[in-house]
Order: structure tokens, then C-alpha cells, then sequence
């Protein structure tokens, strides 16, 4: 008997380790999209106050501070957002790799604004964002509406964008309407 209640007693607090991480809830007024590709909050909210506000986004971040959530609320209900066109967005973080899924308010995946349902994108060892995949969802690169899948950026030494180039589906690179396959930035 004592060996059933150590064990249950190790299994407890295994599991309680696993699923016991407490995340990190904040309200804003507004999200934005940076240059660098970031999500962030704007216009901080008040937890003691967030029930007398009608529009507001939840962001929730891991033990590592790292955003893991974003919801939309309107009077306190999910909708969708003109920032992502998505209720929540969902990010997982793998080695090198982050994952952004769009879902509409009962969680299900949804194409964002841009006609993606998911894109992942790969970090550098200085945790920047250097190239962004598209993907259906079926898990299959897509063309976002601007016609690309793949945005490959090249970065200066402080993680700011100097380059971007686009490919399709197929790899192949993408001229913009313009004709040009690159665009600097200054």
C-alpha cells in the first residue's frame, strides 16, 4: 500500500509539473503586426477594469514570457479581428521554429486576412524572424493574397529587415507587380 501511494504521490506532482505552468494573462485596446514581424500590444488594460471594456485583445504568455495566445473579444464574446481577420491565434515555439494557427471563436482553424490558415516561421540563434512559410489547411504551402508562400529576409547585425525575397509554392522566385524580385529597405 505505501508503494501505491508513494507512486500515485510521484505521478502527481510529475504531472502537476507538466501542466501546472501558470501562463501570464494581459488586456490591450490594440495588437499590432511590427516590421520584424511581431505581435504586440498596445494600449494596456487594467485586469480590475477589463469588464467595462467593450474591444480588447488577451495575450498570454508562457513562463518563458514568450506569447503563446491572442484572442479578440467584442462585449466580451470572440470575434474576428481586422489585424489577423482571426479570433485567436494560437503560437508554438519548436527549436529555431515558431507557429502561428488562426482560429475562429469555437477554436477552429480559419484562413487569416491574408488567406493562410498557419505560417511558421524560422529564428535565428539571435531568436530573429528570417523566413515565413505559408501553409493550408492541410498543412501545404500556399500563396498568401500577395501571391507568395515563402518571405526570406535578410537581416542587418541589430535583427532589422535589409532585404526580402519571395517564392511561390514551387520555389521558384517571385518578381512583385512590378518586376522586381527583391525589395531593400533603408
Amino acid at each position: 500500500m505505501k508503494k501505491l501511494y508513494v507512486t500515485l504521490l510521484l505521478s502527481v506532482l510529475y504531472l502537476s509539473g507538466l501542466y501546472g505552468e501558470t501562463a501570464t494573462i494581459k488586456y490591450f485596446r490594440k495588437a499590432e503586426l511590427d516590421g520584424r514581424f511581431s505581435i504586440t500590444g498596445r494600449e494596456a488594460i487594467q485586469d480590475s477594469i477589463i469588464n467595462r471594456v467593450y474591444l480588447y485583445y488577451t495575450f498570454e504568455y508562457d513562463q518563458q514570457e514568450r506569447l503563446i495566445s491572442i484572442k479578440y473579444s467584442e462585449g466580451g464574446k470572440l470575434k474576428n479581428d481586422e489585424v489577423f481577420g482571426a479570433a485567436q491565434v494560437r503560437i508554438d515555439y519548436q527549436e529555431n521554429t515558431e507557429t502561428r494557427t488562426f482560429k475562429d471563436i469555437k477554436g477552429q482553424p480559419i484562413a487569416d486576412k491574408n488567406g493562410v490558415f498557419q505560417v511558421r516561421i524560422k529564428l535565428d540563434d539571435k531568436g530573429n524572424r528570417t523566413t515565413l512559410f505559408n501553409y493550408d489547411k492541410y498543412s501545404s504551402l500556399v500563396l498568401d493574397i500577395w501571391g507568395a508562400a515563402e518571405y526570406v529576409w535578410t537581416l542587418d547585425e541589430k535583427g532589422r529587415r535589409l532585404k526580402t525575397v519571395c517564392y511561390d509554392e514551387t520555389g521558384r522566385r517571385l518578381p512583385d507587380d512590378y518586376g522586381f524580385s527583391e525589395i531593400w529597405y533603408k
